[in-house]
């Protein structure tokens, strides 16, 4: 939340900065990663509900659905609009 709140909601940059928090020593040299991929991922799910598909980047959005069915065989197009469906209507 810190993340979302330091960016002012920008998906963008929320979720980069999220995926790319590190700890440094005092001359600047890595001591560790943490856990990245779930802080970004978090972080994303939130101003993603936030500010809708319409605040990503098209080649990011591309590259998920392309990402997802490749890798599991996912058609996150579909689900997205079964889910609608059966919630809406």
């Amino acid at each position: 939340l810190t993340v979302i709140r330091y960016h002012k909601g920008d998906p963008v940059r929320s979720i980069l900065s999220a995926a790319n928090h590190r700890r440094v020593d005092e001359n600047g040299r890595l001591i560790t990663l943490r856990d990245v991929d779930c802080i970004a991922g978090v972080a994303g799910a939130i101003v993603g509900a936030v500010n809708g598909i319409s605040g990503f980047p098209k080649d990011w959005i591309r590259d998920v659905v392309e990402a997802n069915r490749k890798v599991y065989n996912i058609d996150i197009e579909k689900n997205a609009r079964d889910f609608y469906l059966e919630v809406y209507q």
